[in-house]
């Protein structure tokens, strides 16, 4: 077994210090200054603590299917924030006529449903999962704007690894560290996680979020 805020943390660290570790060996030089440091730090704490803290939480009760219907709400809170700071764009008719579907189709998802046994489903997780959606909104958008001297591969990795610790404290908390068992599919997971979910695609996300809109960072979600 693999707990799943040990598992994110632990994840999340090795990812940043890998990436951290590639950008310094191509020669790219990081001066971490207090104003990078409080980036990195808002930045992890709304991408990795909050908005993957909130799915592996959830994703212990909500289906994964219906969770990654959930998380295409990303789409909407990212252009509609996306409207304030230094960068804003305003939104379009057509981008409004989008993100209206897109959100009908999201309060759909969440309406009251009988269970099983004549219950209704538990809305809580579900909702718990848009948290993680708006905190990865607000960690974009926060990312757009922000004034960076950092390159990329570094600034990911180092917010990454700052999100990854908030995590290993979270799991400490839960006590999760008792229950993390050794396994040779959880490491082939952990393998995989790290290097794609967490090298690659943040480092293109990354990337994404500051040259191109609102809207075109939102369509990730989607796919």
């Amino acid at each position: 077994a693999l707990p799943p805020f040990l598992f994110g943390g632990v994840r999340f660290v090795i990812g940043g210090l890998l990436l951290f570790g590639v950008a310094r060996a191509s020669g790219r030089r990081a001066r971490v200054t207090a104003t990078e440091w409080r980036h990195l730090i808002v930045v992890g704490l709304c991408t990795v603590l909050i908005s993957n803290g909130c799915n592996v939480w959830s994703l212990q009760t909500v289906a994964s299917s219906q969770a990654a219907l959930l998380n295409t709400s990303s789409a909407f809170w990212i252009v509609l924030l996306g409207t304030f700071g230094s960068r804003g764009q305003r939104i379009t008719p057509r981008v409004a006529l989008s993100l209206l579907i897109g959100f009908s189709g999201t309060a759909l998802i969440l309406w009251p449903r009988p269970g099983p046994a004549g219950t209704h489903t538990a809305w809580l997780p579900e909702a718990v999962i848009l948290i993680g959606c708006m905190g990865w909104a607000l960690g974009t958008i926060y990312l757009r704007n922000a004034r960076t001297t950092l390159d990329v591969l570094s600034f990911t990795g180092l917010q990454m690894f700052c999100g990854g610790i908030m995590l290993l404290i979270v799991a400490l908390i839960r006590g999760d560290a008792a229950a993390w068992t050794w396994s040779p599919i959880g490491l082939a997971t952990m393998a995989y996680m790290t290097l794609f979910s967490s090298c690659i695609a943040y480092t293109a996300y990354s990337w994404l979020a500051q040259h191109a809109t609102p809207a075109q960072v939102g369509s990730y979600a989607f796919v």
